[in-house]
């Protein structure tokens, strides 16, 4: 039996990466070959970052009030606060919310215990926190608000809170706008020591904390563009120098991430696990900060704390794979096959496994999605994932009387409603969104055409013009007429896994790595000519490093 084939779609007109990488950024080969050398300073205008960075030097001799989010974006930006605040010797108060009890954002409750003397300053939220600012305010508090995700909208305009500084890129003026709460995080601190006073190891928590910001910029999925890639590349050669804090380094080994880390590792094996734990534990999401603000020497404890946020991981992945398969079932039994829009609810589905059922999904269905949890007191909590052409958060917008409670971006929310609301909900969204044919299965897309004999070349220029992600995607090379070499020991592949289900074809000059294809390899009648598409990478096995192109598709050729 023969998979059906697809068409192979060449969808740029260059075959140089360098000209594929600068016209997805908007920049010319001679700019994009300037920012690769290092020789461009990334060091952007922020409106209101000096103001804030005076009223925090002012304020010093009160209570420093830090309030973040929950997820990896939130956690890395309150670990870069508080390594950099702690090396100049001022010791804020650090406050990751709890996922299930406080939920998202600064509320009106979460400054019962602050002093009135004191300074708030919300990172990755608070800019619709409007009562929680007005309140602060009153108490006498000082506010700075940090934060990259929408406003509140009223009666058709942005409607921001009274804060002493508001800076969001998105909404006050900025050369760059596209920050996440790591990166916002990393420039404040990084004026905060330009400003007034340096840690004594500069150099060394200058790295702790821009390695934290490449880590919130990946886990954010914000678009990996300009400054996004300066902290971005620069955070990943401190962490290849292992210049990083105790507790990154800690979990990076305890992974098995510190010897290569890419930014899909990054992006596919740190950040998962970095938010595992708030996902499955209210107090989860507190100890992962902890662990990775950590900079003292590598204790006993400090080794647990890594080991215990893997084994959650390992549990989210459990739990993942098992109500991903009960919502799939759920979207054919409810007849949302062909909406626009899905809107699913639950008791199983916990609430901090929600977006990640709701981003499999979307990616699976190709539309957006909205996950609801168990009811409490007659209130679903949920979590929506969307795709580019859908902006979810508009959408939501318009039908916000639905929600008792709701925020977010574009490509992600978070909400809660009540449960006898979750079906006008559905048919609401329906109505607001209109459905996007993407491109078919039967199409495979790639940009650069690979020959075995100059792959490695390849390879090295795909590295150079680096990082990518959102809005300027890895490059995907297409290999034809590969054919397959006997490896030392006589095979033409290998099967992998603890089902056998991947497996590994041994080519010449490459190796093909094929996830979850050892039934459709027999199906296709084990050729050994192939055509693949896929991303190049490397492989270090006892100090041997190879190539290999991790595939996306195979066909067989003549």
């Amino acid at each position: 039996m023969s998979a059906e084939k697809k068409r192979i779609v060449k969808r740029s007109k260059t075959n140089s990466v360098m000209e594929l990488v600068a016209s997805r950024l908007g920049v010319t080969p001679q700019e994009l070959e300037r920012e690769v050398s290092g020789k461009c300073k990334n060091v952007l205008n922020i409106a209101g970052l000096d103001k804030a960075v005076d009223l925090f030097w002012s304020m010093i001799d009160s209570p420093v009030y830090v309030y973040c989010d929950y997820d990896c974006d939130g956690i890395t930006s309150g670990s870069i606060i508080s390594i950099g605040c702690n090396s100049i010797g001022i010791k804020p108060h650090i406050i990751i919310p709890r996922r299930f009890t406080d939920g998202y954002g600064i509320k009106v409750k979460n400054l019962e215990n602050m002093d009135p003397s004191g300074l708030l300053i919300t990172v990755d939220n608070g800019i619709a926190a409007n009562e929680a600012v007005d309140t602060a305010k009153e108490k006498g508090m000082k506010v700075i608000i940090l934060d990259h995700h929408e406003a509140r909208i009223l009666n058709g305009e942005q409607f921001l809170p009274e804060a002493d500084v508001v800076i969001d890129p998105h909404i006050t003026e900025a050369d760059f706008e596209d920050y996440c709460g790591a990166g916002l995080a990393y420039r404040f601190m990084r004026e905060v020591f330009a400003k007034k006073r340096r840690p004594a190891d500069l150099n060394g928590i200058m790295s702790s904390m821009i390695a934290l910001a490449a880590v919130g910029t990946v886990g954010d999925s914000v678009t990996m563009k300009a400054e996004n890639r300066f902290l971005v590349r620069r955070g990943m050669e401190q962490i290849e120098q292992k210049r990083v804090s105790t507790g990154l380094a800690l979990l990076l080994e305890e992974m098995k991430l510190s010897d290569t880390l890419s930014v899909e590792d990054i992006a596919y094996s740190l950040v998962p696990a970095i938010n595992a734990f708030g996902r499955l534990e209210d107090e989860g999401s507190r100890k992962v900060a902890a662990l990775l603000s950590y900079t003292g020497r590598k204790s006993d404890g400090a080794k647990n704390a890594a080991q215990i946020v893997k084994q959650m991981n390992d549990e989210r992945k459990t739990y993942c794979k098992e109500l991903t398969e009960l919502a799939e079932k759920m979207v054919e039994e409810t007849g949302q096959m062909n909406n626009s829009v899905l809107v699913l609810q639950d008791d199983r589905f916990l609430k901090g496994i929600c977006g990640i059922i709701a981003g499999n999904l979307t990616e699976k269905y190709k539309v957006p999605s909205i996950v609801f949890g168990a009811p409490e007191n007659g209130i679903c909590v949920g979590s929506g994932r969307s795709r580019d052409w859908c902006n979810l958060k508009a959408a939501m917008d318009k039908c916000s009387g639905l929600f008792f409670q709701y925020g977010g971006h574009p490509a992600a929310c978070g909400a809660s409603i009540q449960i006898e609301n979750i079906d006008t909900l559905r048919q609401t969204m329906c109505d607001l969104i209109e459905k996007v044919e993407e491109p078919g299965d039967d199409v495979v897309f790639y940009d650069i055409d690979g020959n075995v004999h100059t792959l490695y070349a390849l390879y090295k220029d795909v590295r150079k013009y680096g990082p990518y992600g959102v809005g300027n995607e890895e490059p995907v090379v297409c290999l034809k007429g590969l054919e397959l070499k006997e490896n030392k020991f006589g095979d033409l592949f290998r099967e992998m896994g603890s089902e056998k289900q991947h497996l590994k074809l041994f080519c010449e000059g490459v190796d093909v790595l094929w996830f979850n294809a050892s039934e459709k390899y027999k199906e296709m009648g084990k050729p050994k000519k192939l055509n693949v598409v896929g991303r190049l990478s490397t492989n270090t096995y006892k100090g041997k490093t190879s190539l290999q192109i991790n595939a996306e598709y195979v066909e067989a050729t003549e």
